[in-house]
């Protein structure tokens, strides 16, 4: 059986493949030089030649093979994962904005690692992996359940994705709060960050990322009916079931493998493929490994950047510097890819989300939400670490009781008005955004003007 058209061997695409691994691995190179060169000491190009190939017992070449060079290697190792993962992920959901952040694999893998320092440490010590794919695969599967299994369209797949995400997002930084002193040393590299002690790193994840990505290649034509309908995969004998779990599995343990050495790294699954398939390869035994070299390229050049890009605190971790150069690339791909994916026609600007089982009015509706929030006010304001009893409290309110317990409310009392406000400002411009938009699904969160905002906020606090 041979499903491919034969384009990938005209002399256009032979040139196109010489650019795409022959510059691909000249960039590499170069950049990798770069990436050895810079740091808290910058060393000379001609010292990291001189090193790389007659070492001596001197402190640059000790710094350059035993704490830039495991950095270097682990990012190359950490964006070839990465990438193919993307890749498959991209062939089995038949969606171009699927890769492992989009759909909540790196938020799940993270959680767990987060979540197994606090509960399981030994665990954790002994099988990251484990963990990390686990928490990868649910999340995967999750997403997928949300947006609707087999029936998804890209947009709300990648939806779904962010919704699994924002929320094991939120769980994560719930522990990173009340665990502080257990996961003190997550939080940096909760961003993804390559820093490297030894070679430890190196010799844990390199034998998986290569076993993974050779399997990858040796299932290419699988992946490659994957490309075609469905019925006309399976007529032509294709297991098409059994190759996509095959994919995902393979997906989701190369991304476990990075988040448990390096952190979430965004973007990178994302860039990479689409890069590649913009130069016309479709195969998957030359995409798999295109995307790899591509995305080893790009996570060692945003850790160099970040190297290069420094403040008295430090430098950036290398998944911001991947935000900024990835995010540009996905609003793009979603201005002009996207516009016969989503979907399109009357039932697009509805605002209905279902049937409801259950009706209120209005003015019993609005008595018990009033009365419900003043409960909750009173309860919060006699929770801390000093309890308030109810009765006290509502005599303290009124003039009376315990001074104590009114220097208390002085504190307490703000700020449960505070969050109140904040509600209902959150309240009220979601119901604006959602008339305006005619989505249900519209938030200020969710549509990043609490994002912008604070960015915003921190702009002017660097800034004046």
């Amino acid at each position: 059986m041979n499903i491919n058209t034969g384009k990938e061997t005209s002399p256009g695409m032979t040139w196109r493949l010489i650019g795409i691994f022959g510059g691909g691995l000249a960039a590499l190179f170069v950049v990798s030089l770069l990436s050895l060169c810079f740091g808290e000491a910058q060393i000379p190009a001609a010292a990291v030649w001189n090193g790389l190939l007659h070492r001596q017992d001197v402190m640059e070449h000790n710094l350059l093979w035993d704490i830039r060079m495991p950095r270097t290697v682990i990012g190359i190792l950490a964006g070839a994962a990465l990438a193919a993962a993307g890749a498959l992920l991209q062939t089995i959901t038949k969606n171009p904005l699927a890769s492992s952040d989009t759909l909540g694999i790196n938020a799940g893998a993270y959680f767990m690692v987060v979540l197994g320092m606090v509960a399981f440490p030994a665990m954790q010590q002994q099988y990251p992996l484990v963990l990390a794919a686990a928490g990868g695969l649910l999340a995967a599967l999750a997403a997928y359940v949300l947006s609707g299994g087999r029936k998804a369209t890209p947009v709300r797949l990648a939806l779904s994705g962010m919704i699994v995400s924002m929320v094991l997002g939120a769980f994560t930084s719930a522990l990173h709060i009340f665990f502080q002193t257990e996961t003190q040393n997550l939080f940096l590299w909760g961003s993804g960050s390559l820093i490297q002690l030894d070679w430890s790193g190196v010799q844990y994840a390199w034998p998986f990322v290569i076993v993974l990505l050779g399997i990858s290649l040796l299932g290419g034509r699988q992946f490659d009916a994957l490309e075609l309908d469905e019925s006309t995969a399976r007529s032509l004998g294709q297991r098409v079931g059994l190759t996509r779990a095959a994919g995902l599995g393979i997906s989701v343990l190369m991304a476990a493998i990075v988040v448990s050495v390096v952190g979430p790294i965004g973007f990178v699954g994302l860039v990479a493929p689409h890069l590649v398939r913009l130069s016309g390869i479709r195969k998957h035994r030359l995409l798999i490994p295109a995307s790899a070299l591509w995305g080893a390229l790009l996570i060692t050049l945003a850790d160099t950047l970040a190297r290069m890009v420094r403040s008295n605190l430090g430098e950036m971790p290398v998944g911001a510097v991947m935000a900024i150069i990835g995010a540009p690339w996905l609003i793009w791909l979603v201005l002009t890819k996207m516009k016969n994916i989503s979907g399109s026609g009357t039932g697009q600007s509805s605002m209905s989300i279902g049937g409801a089982m259950l009706r209120m009015r209005f003015a019993p509706t609005a008595i018990f939400m009033t009365v419900l929030l003043i409960g909750v006010i009173l309860v919060s304001m006699s929770l801390g670490g000093t309890r308030i009893p109810i009765a006290d409290l509502l005599e303290s309110l009124a003039g009376g009781g315990d001074g104590a317990y009114s220097v208390l409310l002085n504190l307490r009392l703000p700020r449960t008005l505070v969050a109140a406000c904040g509600g209902i400002a959150l309240a009220i411009s979601g119901v604006l955004i959602q008339s305006a938009v005619r989505n249900p699904l519209a938030d200020a969160s969710i549509i990043g003007v609490t994002s912008g905002a604070g960015f915003g906020a921190l702009a002017v606090l660097v800034v004046w």
